[in-house]
This record gives structure tokens, sequence and C-alpha cells, in this order.
């Protein structure tokens, strides 16, 4: 009787621990996959980034070539700026009240 109960035990832990070995590996399967993903996430944010800051530079710059025309070189840099500074602190603004909202 008694060894038919730590039998049954030994064969319990046995399953138990197998188990655990299984969630184990599950767990690791899934943190791999899981920080592949959050690389790749980085990796496309990183990049929509760079390509805003691009574009807003490439606007900047489209702007101080139109101001060109009709003032010169430094009152044109001196309104793109101005207006750079402007849209600057709009957004700072929105995300300032959005955030304490």
């Amino acid at each position: 009787m008694l060894r038919s109960l730590v039998d049954l035990f030994i064969a319990f832990t046995d399953l138990l621990q197998a188990y655990a070995h299984e969630i184990q590996e599950s767990a690791k399967k899934t943190a791999l996959k899981v920080g592949v993903l959050l690389g790749l996430g980085i990796i496309a944010l990183s990049a929509a980034m760079a390509a805003v800051v691009l574009a807003t530079a490439a606007l900047m710059w489209a702007l101080f070539l139109v101001l060109l025309e009709v003032m010169a070189p430094a009152g044109a840099s001196l309104v793109t700026g101005l207006i750079v500074f402007l849209l600057i602190g709009v957004v700072a603004w929105l995300a300032v009240r959005r955030t304490l909202r």
C-alpha cells in the first residue's frame, strides 16, 4: 500500500517536471518572438521618425527657396526660422495641453 502511494507520488512529480519543462521551453520561444517583434517595431518607428524629419527639412528648404525669390537671403532665413519656431511652439502647446488633460 505504501509502496503504491510512493510510486504514485513519484509519477506525479515526474509529470509535474515534464509540464514545467514544456512550459519553460514555450516561455523561451514566446520571449524570443516578443523580442524580435519589439526590435522590428523599434526599427520601423525609427524609420518613420527619420522620414518625418527628412520631410520637415525638405518643406523648410522649399519654403526658404520660395521666400528667396521675393526677398534677400537673410530675410528669407529669418522668415523661415520664425515660421518654424511658431510651428514648434504650437505643436509643443498642443502636446502639453493634451498631456495635462
